[in-house]
């Protein structure tokens, strides 16, 4: 099963990102139930330390919500199999 990065809901949430049209179809899949993903908790703490640092923090609480109810997610603790896995 594909880990979801950071990068792809990213993406997702940026309407000038270059990589928005691939990271819809993700989504899309996601949606559809063509594909299910893992998402590490580390990637939700990821976000909040990126989003306070840009001080993005009133959006963050909307996204995190929208991460919340995404179909075909399970969310995985790092382990040291997910930390390898994230980085093949």
């Amino acid at each position: 099963m594909p880990l979801l990065e950071n990068d792809v809901i990213f993406a997702f949430l940026n309407d000038y990102d270059p990589n928005r049209t691939v990271s819809e179809e993700v989504f899309r899949k996601m949606q559809s139930g063509e594909l299910t993903v893992e998402l590490s908790s580390v990637s939700l703490v990821e976000m909040g330390l990126i989003y306070r640092g840009e001080g993005f923090e009133d959006e963050l609480l909307e996204d995190l919500a929208a991460i919340a109810i995404l179909p075909n997610v399970e969310y995985v603790a790092l382990k040291p199999d997910v930390a390898v896995a994230s980085y093949i």
